[in-house]
């Protein structure tokens, strides 16, 4: 069934008689994998938190991780769309490129865990969320190992990272429901998020270093960084309005309505968020080839993106159905009677998925042609969009207001460039 999808896919993309195409079949066929084990382990254990914590104690968990993840740009430095591309491109510097940002990566989470910690003493929650923010915070050092998926990418053999990060995330899926079981604590809970991160990049470093390489501290070639850095920077500033827009809502229904709100709003969130992976999966299979093309030939390279969008929004509107006709049965058999005001969120939250496909198909895009400045503008737009929507909106209807904020500014985030000139040939393809 796997490899049916990931033909079919290749097939409408035109690729099908690429010299790549068993490495990308079988690296797509690991990544679906990983999504449908993501999909179905990760709502049963949701659900089973959300039935044992309760919305208020589902609100506390979500706004820690909502809080934290706003700072994850910090730790990525937006780097990863570059070195996906660079890694492509040139595979001989491998060392030195992934050495150097994974130094950069580190420092940048360490910086993030200092900005997070600094910022929650000032606002000032109470004592058990800020506790929880803590906690979850100590992850953001962890995240710079990702690198070592970045590499895995760019050879098309993501199976390796597949099967590190997917053990690691069913091993600490059992742990959830041993706590369950044992009734314990809400700050438990927030533990083993961050145990998950560390473990998660131990395994990583473990299967990079099992494929014969290896990463080093002492390596941090100045000319790299500085181009990493030259190259980065609108991505970074944009992946911090990204995460801003897309966590900001549960910050704010937190401040406004408390966290028995915020736990119906996550609730919904979190089954369109995991729609979102696969539409991860396609992107990242698809454009380490997409980037080539586009240095070899242009038009051949617009060709398959044109071919990709069209894929991206077969799918995503499969997957948009799906849900909206049965988001009842979905809220009420994962989450449970105390969670029933999330299924008119969760039909609207839901429109977002073929936003947010194209959204990151187009980032990629916008990469591969040097046009990072644009995406830095049309995600500041659609961040203002989202903060002023519900600073409007949530006092008033709640969750419901938040999740129409969010699919408005998500618009703006992705189409307010389309008809600035320079953007035209990524937007509007022949």
């Amino acid at each position: 069934m796997l490899k049916i999808f990931s033909k079919m896919m290749y097939s409408l993309l035109g690729i099908e008689h690429s010299p790549q195409l068993p490495a990308v079949i079988k690296n797509i066929s690991w990544m679906f994998l990983d999504n449908v084990i993501r999909f179905f382990v990760g709502l049963v254990v949701l659900g089973m938190m959300a039935h044992y914590l309760g919305a208020g104690g589902f609100g506390s968990l979500s706004y820690a991780l909502a809080f934290v993840s706003i700072f994850s740009l910090f730790a990525s430095l937006g780097l990863n769309e570059y070195v996906l591309r660079r890694l492509a491109v040139d595979p001989l510097r491998k060392e030195k490129i992934l050495s150097t940002a994974f130094v950069m990566k580190l420092l940048g989470g360490f910086l993030s865990f200092f900005i997070c910690l600094i910022l929650i003493n000032f606002i000032n929650p109470a004592a058990q969320l800020k506790a929880m923010v803590i906690i979850v915070a100590g992850s953001l050092v962890f995240q710079s190992f990702d690198i070592v998926d970045l590499y895995f990418q760019s050879t098309v053999q993501s199976r390796f990272s597949i099967i590190a990060k997917t053990t690691v995330f069913i091993v600490m899926s059992v742990v959830r429901v041993c706590l369950i079981t044992m009734h314990a604590s809400l700050e438990m809970f927030a533990w083993v998020s961050l145990i998950e991160m560390l473990l998660t990049g131990v395994a990583l470093v473990i299967v990079f270093a099992l494929k014969g390489n290896c990463l080093k501290f002492n390596i941090l070639d100045g000319g790299i960084a500085v181009e990493l850095f030259k190259n980065s920077w609108p991505l970074f500033l944009s992946g911090i309005l990204v995460m801003v827009n897309m966590r900001i809502d549960q910050v704010l229904l937190e401040y406004f309505k408390g966290t028995h709100e915020v736990g119906i709003y996550a609730a919904a969130v979190r089954v369109s968020e995991i729609g979102y992976l696969l539409g991860s999966i396609i992107i990242t299979s698809a454009f380490p080839i997409v980037f080539k093309l586009r240095h070899s030939n242009e038009d051949i390279f617009f060709l398959k993106l044109k071919q990709l969008y069209k894929v991206l929004l077969l799918i995503a509107g499969l997957v948009t159905i799906m849900v909206v006709v049965f988001s009842g049965q979905i809220i009420h058999l994962f989450f449970g009677v105390g969670f029933e005001q999330a299924s008119p969120v969760l039909l609207v939250h839901i429109f977002s998925i073929p936003i947010v496909f194209m959204g990151g198909a187009t980032t990629y895009a916008l990469v591969a042609c040097d046009l990072q400045l644009f995406h830095l503008a049309r995600t500041f737009l659609g961040c203002l969009t989202n903060v002023v929507l519900n600073l409007m909106l949530i006092p008033k209807y709640g969750a419901m207001g938040a999740a129409y904020a969010m699919l408005i500014s998500y618009l703006v985030a992705v189409f307010s460039i389309i008809f600035l000139k320079p953007v035209q040939k990524i937007f509007f393809i022949r």
